[in-house]
């Protein structure tokens, strides 16, 4: 399942205008959901609904009399849920009704089809191409120690600093390496005693205070459970987001910390609570989509609650691997979680790129994902070692975000770190839908 522009909901018996729709869509060669070619025999319809709507930039609703009481209901309260832009499209006088969904869906301009249909269909058109969520990309892999938090740090630098997009990172792996290494103390100076001669040093450590104030993970997650019943709920993003560089209105860069207590949540949550965790964090996620250009999920290797939160609100799965004997058991791993019917992430996009082949000169690793079924899920750049992709900056004198590759001035002859996180930034810019 690649991302759409449009889910386009609908009752059975308005097909026709289903087609006229489809036409004005077609033409502007905007993509677009629709269950009749997309659900198969065998799904769970809820859940394909909900990573539809999780792929589509907006949700699109033929409005009429057919409407009420059909499962298009669910599809708008799920989209609502998500925080999908909802555009209601009027066919007849139903929009003006009493109906509960109605009155839901004339919170959302509506575009009158009920004079001159050919405008309205241009003017459809022209509202979806301009609708635009972020991609949201879980860096996972059912396995420790390929760089999954290398990439997703310098990924998420280089769309800040050379693409100038606006990027959140978001720290869900209890380590919180994420966060260790972005999250640099403050270094303040004061000069004192006759002329000044004296000075003293203050370092400021920025990272547990976001955590005792819970602007991090946890606070996200405590949040998301107590609101996720809660359907007009929205979260206050400002107060779980810590800005790294830049600001606003402009490029920025920030994160949401991490912290080792939301290891909890995948040991101690009781199955309502897990639910609540979910619903609630893709939440959280699908009103930050409307506020950032890109969205980086850093994961950490296991197989619960956590992770599926971050795969149920994820767009892309970028998956990297060490050229060593055991990457293909991860990919092979998060393989048959993903194609697991009650699993969040099935229908996901996956993407796997190859970091540090130092020891595969002969390319027997890249050889095996290309002659397996993960061939066409394979990145052709890859991310070279080097000093610049290490976790841990040096914080001696002045500490920032210089260590980053991304940082820096590349010039005319960029070195082999900087071209090869510039070469796989662009792919996989390309596949995630990221304008750079």
């Amino acid at each position: 399942m690649t991302r759409f522009s449009a889910f386009i909901s609908y009752s059975r018996e308005d097909g026709a205008l289903v087609d006229k729709l489809r036409s004005a869509l077609n033409t502007r060669e905007l993509s677009y959901w629709l269950d009749t070619a997309e659900i198969k025999g065998g799904d769970v319809w809820e859940a394909v609904i909900r990573r539809a709507l999780t792929q589509s930039d907006t949700l699109l609703v033929i409005v009429t009399k057919n409407i009420i009481d059909s499962f298009v209901e669910t599809e708008i309260r799920l989209a609502q849920d998500l925080r999908k832009p909802i555009i209601p499209l009027a066919f007849d006088d139903t929009i003006d009704g009493d109906a509960e969904i109605v009155r839901l869906l004339r919170r959302s301009h509506f575009i009158d089809f009920r004079r001159k249909p050919e405008i309205a269909f241009e003017d459809t058109a022209s509202a979806v191409s301009r609708a635009y969520l972020a991609p949201v990309v879980s860096t996972y892999n059912v396995k420790g120690g390929v760089g999954k938090t290398t990439v997703t740090m310098n990924l998420g630098a280089y769309y800040f600093k050379r693409s100038e997009k606006r990027v959140l990172l978001i720290d869900f792996d209890p380590q919180t390496n994420l966060s260790t290494a972005l999250v640099l103390p403050k270094i303040d100076r004061s000069k004192r005693g006759l002329f000044g001669i004296r000075s003293r040093q203050t370092r400021v450590d920025i990272l547990p205070t976001l955590q005792e104030t819970k602007r991090s993970a946890l606070g996200v997650l405590e949040e998301a459970m107590r609101i996720a019943d809660q359907s007009d709920a929205d979260f206050d993003i400002g107060k779980y987001v810590y800005t790294l560089d830049g600001g606003s209105p402009g490029p920025v860069l920030d994160i949401v910390a991490g912290h080792s207590l939301i290891r909890r949540l995948a040991t101690e949550a009781s199955q309502s609570q897990a639910g609540k965790a979910i619903r609630g964090f893709a939440r959280f996620v699908g009103q930050c989509r409307r506020e950032y250009d890109c969205i980086f999920i850093d994961m950490n290797p296991s197989i619960s609650v956590l992770s599926k939160c971050a795969l149920a609100a994820a767009t892309h799965i970028l998956s990297p691997v060490k050229p060593d004997m055991y990457s293909m058991q991860g990919l092979n791993l998060l393989e048959e979680i993903s194609g697991e019917t009650d699993v969040e992430a099935r229908g996901c996009e996956q993407l796997i790129v190859i970091n540090d082949p130092r020891e595969d000169k002969n390319q027997i690793v890249r050889s095996r994902i290309a002659q397996s079924a993960f061939a066409d899920r394979l990145l052709a750049p890859e991310l070279v070692y080097s000093r610049h992709f290490l976790a841990k900056p040096d914080r001696t004198v002045n500490p920032s975000l210089t260590f980053l590759a991304a940082y820096g001035n590349w010039g005319e002859s960029p070195n082999s770190a900087r071209r090869s996180l510039r070469n796989v930034a662009e792919e996989v810019a390309n596949k995630i839908g990221l304008h750079i």
